[in-house]
């Protein structure tokens, strides 16, 4: 059985979960505690992707009805969140791209025919 007790160590259990399972000592896993780590990670990437959802929402807003305020810390922030969002999306096995203006978005989208495509409320070269 586990000899590193999960409320007492959280890091030290995780490794030597890590290694009971590569060496298949699977008789010796802690497996109520283990499926609920694994159960908390499928919903800690669905939080994030929610969250980073939000936030670009939130600022593709702002960057349309306040337009006097644009400024480069909202085009990171912007792109960041695309990033991201394209990254978990790869994560749970699905094709991603991520686009900045409506001619790449389209080449892209017929050359690599992902799972589902995103856009913005409105696109250079093209309101969506």
């Amino acid at each position: 059985m586990t000899t590193v007790a999960y409320q007492t160590d959280y890091l030290a259990w995780t490794n030597e979960q890590a290694k009971l399972l590569s060496n298949g000592q699977l008789s010796e896993l802690d497996l109520q505690n283990l499926a609920e780590e694994i159960a908390e990670m499928g919903q800690s990437i669905r939080r994030e992707f929610f969250n980073r959802m939000v936030i670009l929402v939130m600022h593709l807003l702002k960057w349309q009805f306040q337009p006097d305020f644009r400024g480069r810390s909202w085009e990171n922030t912007i792109r960041t969140q695309r990033k991201e969002l394209a990254r978990l999306l790869d994560l749970e096995g699905f094709s991603a791209l991520s686009c900045e203006d409506f001619g790449t978005a389209a080449a892209s989208a017929c050359a690599a025919k992902p799972d589902c495509i995103l856009l913005d409320l409105s696109l250079p070269q093209a309101d969506g």
